[in-house]
């Protein structure tokens, strides 16, 4: 039996230390988890990709699966034959096909292919917001729910980008957002090469 105020064992566990021991930790561990969450998940989408069998797979892993990294709404694929030729869609998040009649696809397709040519013609992602964007007279770009669109060109070809991915979200696109886009816009790219 321990005599009241005699000296607690070296090392030995107390209620003092126990309660020290117990609260810190978990806080220290959440604190770090998103930033492990957040390379798994990078990683996990790379090896993913490299992983795709068929064009059609690498499309809907690029328009989809990537919303688990990047904060998206919606995302459009754009392809050009030749340099020269203009953008079209070949997908668009959360859609089994492209109809071509449809007005947002024709005002995607204008928007990208309305670009300045060094904003094509890099491998920098571009981030943009709807004041280049939105004509007045455009009823479809006045009326589109998102209002930051980040442009990332893949598979370069002549210096031009022959393909490239347009996404749209509801808050501007910061720059630790757009350097994952890009290590992500590079893998696919490589992948379809």
């Amino acid at each position: 039996p321990k005599r009241e105020g005699a000296a607690a064992t070296p090392g030995g566990p107390t209620p003092e230390r126990a309660k020290v021991a117990a609260a810190p930790a978990a806080r220290v561990i959440d604190a770090t988890q998103r930033l492990r969450d957040s390379t798994l998940v990078l990683l996990e989408l790379e090896a993913e990709i490299r992983r795709q069998q068929t064009e059609k797979e690498l499309l809907f892993h690029l328009l989809n699966e990537s919303r688990r990294i990047l904060p998206f709404r919606q995302a459009f694929c754009l392809r050009r034959r030749h340099a020269e030729s203009g953008f079209q869609v070949v997908g668009v998040s959360s859609l089994a096909a492209v109809d071509r009649n449809v007005p947002l696809i024709r005002w995607v397709e204008q928007t990208v292919s309305g670009l300045p040519a060094q904003v094509s013609q890099r491998t920098e992602p571009h981030a943009f917001g709807r004041e280049a964007f939105a004509d007045a007279q455009e009823r479809d770009a006045a009326d589109y729910p998102f209002g930051h669109a980040l442009w990332l060109p893949m598979r370069m070809r002549e210096g031009a980008a022959m393909g490239g991915l347009l996404l749209f979200a509801g808050e501007p696109w910061t720059e630790p957002q757009q350097k994952i886009a890009r290590r992500l816009a590079e893998t696919y790219s490589q992948v379809c090469a």
